[in-house]
């Protein structure tokens, strides 16, 4: 099938349009973009590397730059347009056939607007889109009780479970149980602190069961937990 030059372009145009759709979940200030990758300051040489920053709804590029430092100042981008490929057009005069903006470095005492801060990151924007889950209670068998502090489990901002907190009981018989969806995908044992010394709790992934497990502690509690399950 035949090849148009407008062809490259309409593939292009669309590919940076889907990506940009999804960036723009995340700005979350208009007049502010943020860093996609790259555009990291190395100290040691005083140079931006090369990068990608979004701002004003579209995706620019960065060129590695150099950056000498100005002290008490902050580093952000703004916008520079730039002609590439003079070409003479058929009207006998030249013109640039392509212009692309790109993003250039200075340093300022306040971030002005339209402008990337370059510690403004996307992968900061994701992380503060994500909310650590509400504490919950175990709800202990019998034969065990809760201490001070009282405890509890949760899933985090990166969806792995932490548990958190004391109780008092035997050793040797499971206490508590993860319900589905806080269970981990192998069995886990964790070291705890015990009243006289050392212990673990052994956390079966089939069942959720969460044992106290037979050491040299024989202490009845309070048995202290803190641990995160990684889930994937």
């Amino acid at each position: 099938m035949p090849l148009f030059g407008e062809d490259q372009y309409y593939m292009e145009t669309y590919l940076r349009e889907g990506i940009q759709a999804i960036l723009k979940a995340f700005d979350t200030d208009p007049l502010h973009g943020f860093v996609i990758a790259g555009c990291e300051y190395d100290t040691e040489n005083d140079v931006i590397s090369a990068g990608y920053i979004y701002l004003n709804g579209e995706m620019i590029k960065v060129d590695a730059q150099s950056s000498t430092p100005v002290s008490e100042y902050i580093c952000c981008f703004t916008l520079v347009t730039t002609d590439y490929t003079p070409r003479v057009f058929g009207d006998g005069v030249t013109r640039n056939v392509r212009i692309m903006e790109l993003g250039q470095n200075s340093w300022y005492t306040s971030q002005p607007a339209n402008s990337v801060n370059i510690n403004d990151t996307l992968l900061k924007r994701i992380s503060a889109g994500l909310v650590n889950e509400g504490w919950k209670t175990f709800t202990l068998e019998s034969g065990y009780t809760h201490a001070t502090p009282t405890l509890k489990y949760r899933k985090n901002k990166v969806n792995n479970v932490e548990i958190s907190g004391s109780f008092s009981g035997l050793v040797g018989d499971h206490f508590a149980t993860l319900p589905v969806g806080y269970r981990p995908p192998y069995d886990v044992v964790i070291p705890i602190k015990t009243a006289t010394g050392f212990n673990v709790v052994n956390i079966t992934a089939s069942d959720g069961y969460m044992t106290l497990g037979d050491s040299v502690s024989t202490s009845n509690g309070p048995h202290y937990i803190h641990g995160t399950l990684f889930m994937t």
